[in-house]
């Protein structure tokens, strides 16, 4: 499935905050990084991500970018060491936010058609 007729932004604003997505070849990502993703906190907030995976698209990149996305649900939120509920509902703010008003909604959107 290739869905790369929307582009990923190279950022996304999660409340006051704003990641900068940037892809990394896949030499850099898999071979020397020994990730296909990785979320650093900063500031800035960056995430890195494998670019034949976003490229290609579909559910595996979907996959890729929530899970680094989690990543900045935990630091962000202070997550840590929280009980269960909290952490649940946290997520479900996020990912609402994220898939309803952020600069990835159409992206997010096209990986699932």
């Amino acid at each position: 499935m290739n869905n790369t007729k929307i582009t990923l932004p190279t950022k996304v604003t999660i409340g006051y905050q704003t990641i900068t997505l940037t892809q990394l070849d896949t030499i850099i990502s898999n071979n020397v990084g020994e990730q296909l993703g990785s979320y650093v906190a900063g500031p800035p907030a960056i995430i890195y991500l494998d670019k034949s995976i976003i490229e290609k698209g579909g559910p595996v990149a979907l996959n890729l970018l929530m899970h680094e996305l989690n990543h900045h649900v935990e630091y962000a939120c202070s997550l840590e060491d929280s009980e269960e509920e909290l952490r649940v509902t946290a997520y479900a703010n996020l990912w609402t936010e994220i898939w309803t008003r952020s600069e990835l909604k159409e992206w997010l959107l096209a990986q699932v058609k």
